[in-house]
């Protein structure tokens, strides 16, 4: 109901990672009183993130993420702002990706690092988080 429009069938219970990036958006009433949102895969745990991410990053950085060169499906977090909520509104196939059934890697930068490519040197079909 959020997004506008509706959401078709997945294939397979991997789908739901797309929907990631637009968790800030979805869910804003929930995590309204914190600073951060963010997500990673299910079979990770980190205890208190402030052991290992210091206080300068976190003031000053929008976005954290696993990896130095994309946004990375197992780990990332974003301020709690308007702005970091709705960055996957920027990408031209947000809608593409959420109505269609298979998965698109959206939450990361579809399959580029995956197949071990560069993402400065790979022409993605599919405008991922990554990309916007």
């Amino acid at each position: 109901e959020k997004l506008g429009f509706t959401i078709t069938n997945f294939l397979g219970n991997n789908k739901i990672a797309d929907f990631k990036p637009a968790l800030g958006f979805l869910f804003s009433n929930i995590i309204a009183s914190y600073t951060f949102w963010g997500y990673t895969d299910l079979d990770i745990t980190f205890g208190n993130i402030r052991n290992f991410i210091i206080e300068d990053v976190l003031e000053n950085y929008n976005v954290l993420s696993g990896r130095h060169d994309c946004i990375y499906g197992k780990f990332c977090l974003f301020k709690n702002e308007k702005q970091t909520n709705t960055l996957f509104l920027e990408s031209r196939d947000y809608k593409s990706i959420f109505m269609r059934p298979q998965r698109f890697y959206f939450d990361s930068c579809n399959v580029v690092i995956e197949a071990e490519n560069s993402i400065l040197n790979f022409s993605d079909y599919i405008q991922s988080i990554t990309y916007v």
